[in-house]
């Protein structure tokens, strides 16, 4: 059918009120489906469909004073009542709100309307997608004939916009040398990590040697790229952002100034796990690998679509993007898809490649249109075969679904990641050690909202800020970097710029190396926050840390809970919770690593805090500072535990099961006091064979670092 035909036999939508929605913002809306000649049957239903890049908060329909309570009404003779299920429909659109129909037929003419933050009912409103996008699509499908079988109608498109000026940002360079020019990159956005782009203002700088302020204009749209002259003196920097009327201040990742010598390795930071929603109106592919080089001021990016929903054309489309967004000596874009079979056959892998011309070999045909010719290559085993000989490069990764490191091929699997917006996955990096395969450790985004660069999580499924990967290089070339993550001398970071350096006598992150002596190991860290502790460890052994104990601080208390429900789907974890406090004051509470703006404290009194938190791997948590007595009892209540303790328990830690799944209350560590450390420690015992040495690095607001490791190999 065309378009008018759709509109007069199927039906309509239409919104109230019309015009941009502020992201993230809680509001009301009438969503008015007008029934078409077809009118729909008892039995019939239709849906709003909600795609699985955005994150519109989950309707809910059991208490209306709450955030985004939903209720359906209809001006027909039929009864309406509706269900949510975030699988209630195919990709790229699973989460739909179904509305059916009884009793009796809609006819033409008839309406059905779905109250989105009902304020009827006293809801203060349901919360909108918290991601900018021009020319979003509220879908409305429809099945007047009860057969299964839903027809998409004309629905209304709106623009989701930025919301007001909340944070700052400037990324600079992470390494440099005395005198030589640099770029730095100054953002202003929301609380949703949304350029703003009609902010007009001045923002002040400290430490960047002839920048002393810089005027934004409306055209600027929040992003302004400034070249600073250099700064002559070696030592490690944070210069300062400032905007007073606004009260807003950053400070900027580490710079460390020091005299490079000839050959000596650049600290380069980018996403290998970058993705975009191209299939559902999203942010095109396009749009990503500028975020990635313009917005969050990477090195080097790849576009990972996943392989069963890329066609033919979009693969070229792909090609030459990355073709496009090169830019030697500035960015590189590395072509490159998400193999994404089911863990029984291998699991998730991010593929790259080298050049821009290589072919995709997918696990399935799942979204393709019928009559598409490809190439599967199923199970793992059989990617490997079709890919060796070619310049590419694998990547196990610690998105859905799992991947099983069962599959292993040395020469074209280097990497493991770690870390994504979807949680952490520690146990794969226990698993790669365990099986003694000599891989090196990354992160990425993994973020489907085509925002690569540690974005902010939002509101729906991701877990934190996506993770970023730094490489030693040569150079900031193709090549160079594409040498260092074969060689395995790159680290992951859990999104903020945290610089790194780990050596065994001499021998950099990544390297194998003989010796008849027990190593010494060297680390130097600059970080974005204090550091609490570094460790280094010796396969699944932990051999040192530093403070060699911790040492609690005074009034302060931490309680913190973290893990994943199984390694596979469903890895989230509810945390939503509250703790009381009998014979104590908090005199004041902060989130702890918590990410998203959706998530953190919600109430707090004198003798009590609730909180909103999900894990899936990775840790959060709450620090009080108290004045209390030891006798002071503490309760916590969460949705898998309850813990009742004095004071004087602590440290508690209670293992609740799942992959890792635990909750722990604790003084707070004092750490090292610094964000600057350098570190020596010499081996005892040289061990027999050849052994994985690595460094976790833990900053007092959360955020870490994973070296890859440096493997010692014992020779007479």
């Amino acid at each position: 059918m065309q378009p008018q035909d759709v509109r007069t036999w199927y039906g309509w939508a239409e919104l109230s009120p019309q015009g941009p929605i502020q992201a993230g913002s809680l509001g009301h809306w009438q969503l008015i489906y007008h029934v078409g000649r077809f009118g729909i049957r008892a039995g019939g239903s239709l849906k709003l469909l909600f795609p699985a890049t955005g994150d519109w908060a989950a309707p809910q329909g059991r208490d209306p004073y709450e955030e985004n309570f939903v209720s359906v009404t209809t001006s027909g003779r039929g009864s309406v009542a509706w269900r949510y299920d975030p699988r209630g429909h195919a990709e790229p659109w699973p989460r739909a709100l179904t509305v059916d129909v009884a009793r009796a037929c809609l006819s033409e003419g008839d309406t059905v309307t779905f109250h989105l933050g009902d304020p009827e009912a006293g809801s203060p409103g349901m919360r909108a997608q918290t991601f900018s996008q021009p020319g979003y699509e509220l879908r409305v499908v429809v099945d007047p004939f009860g057969v299964g079988q839903h027809i998409p109608v004309p629905s209304p498109i709106v623009d989701i916009v930025p919301g007001p000026p909340a944070s700052l940002t400037l990324v600079a360079p992470s390494r440099i040398p005395p005198g030589e020019p640099f770029e730095v990159t100054l953002r202003i956005e929301d609380r949703w990590g949304n350029l703003v782009d009609g902010y007009a203002g001045t923002v002040y700088l400290e430490g960047l040697p002839g920048l002393q302020k810089v005027e934004l204009a409306a055209t600027n749209r929040g992003l302004k790229r400034l070249l600073c002259p250099g700064i002559d003196c070696p030592g490690t920097y944070r210069p300062l952002a400032e905007e007073f009327e606004l009260g807003l201040r950053a400070e900027s990742n580490p710079i460390r100034v020091e005299q490079a010598a000839a050959g000596a390795f650049l600290a380069l930071w980018g996403d290998l796990h970058a993705q975009s929603a191209d299939i559902c109106g999203g942010r095109p592919a396009a749009a990503c690998l500028h975020h990635a080089r313009e917005v969050a001021s990477l090195d080097f990016c790849s576009h990972q679509g996943d392989a069963y929903a890329i066609d033919s054309g979009f693969w070229r489309e792909l090609q030459e993007l990355v073709r496009r967004h090169d830019e030697p000596g500035r960015f590189v874009a590395f072509l490159g898809y998400r193999w994404a079979g089911n863990t029984a056959g291998g699991g998730a892998r991010n593929v790259l490649f080298l050049d821009h011309d290589a072919p995709i070999f997918r696990c399935s045909h799942a979204r393709l249109e019928q009559g598409e010719e490809v190439e599967i290559c199923y199970p793992l085993s059989e990617l490997y075969k079709a890919l060796r000989g070619r310049e590419a490069l694998l990547v196990a990764s610690s998105a859905n679904p799992a991947a099983s490191l069962a599959f292993h091929d040395p020469e074209l699997e280097r990497l493991v990641e770690v870390y994504s917006a979807w949680g952490e996955a520690s146990w794969l990096l226990d698993e790669a050690i365990r099986h003694g395969l000599r891989v090196g450790f990354v992160a990425g985004s993994g973020d489907p909202r085509g925002c690569p660069g540690g974005h902010c999580p939002g509101a729906g499924s991701l877990i934190g800020r996506g993770g970023l990967t730094c490489v030693y290089a040569t150079a900031r070339s193709r090549e160079a970097i594409w040498e260092a993550l074969r060689a395995r001398r790159c680290y992951a970071t859990t999104g903020a710029r945290i610089l790194l350096d780990f050596q065994a006598d001499g021998h950099p992150i990544g390297d194998t190396f003989p010796t008849a002596r027990p190593p010494t190991f060297a680390v130097r860290i600059n970080g974005t926050a204090e550091i609490e502790r570094v460790e280094i460890w010796r396969g699944t052994e932990l051999a040192y840390r530093h403070p060699p104990e911790d040492s609690p601080r005074p009034g302060w208390l931490r309680i913190v809970w973290g893990g994943a429900m199984a390694r596979d789907w469903p890895r989230e974890v509810p945390w939503d919770g509250m703790l009381r406090l009998h014979g104590a004051r908090i005199l004041d509470v902060q989130p702890y690593a918590i990410d998203s703006p959706a998530q953190g404290i919600v109430l707090r009194t004198d003798q009590s805090v609730s909180w909103r938190s999900t894990t899936a791997g990775n840790e959060n948590g709450v620090i009080l500072h108290l004045d209390a007595e030891p006798a002071t009892r503490l309760h916590v209540y969460v949705p898998l535990t309850s813990l009742d303790l004095t004071l004087d328990d602590l440290p508690h830690q209670q293992d609740l099961g799942g992959e890792g799944l635990r909750i722990r209350v604790e003084w707070l560590p004092e750490g090292t006091g610094r964000k600057d450390l350098e570190i020596t420690w010499s081996e005892a015992n040289l061990l027999p064979g050849e052994t994985p040495y690595y460094v976790i690095v833990r900053q007092c607001d959360g955020a870490r670092a994973w070296s890859s490791p440096i493997w010692v190999r014992a020779s007479p």
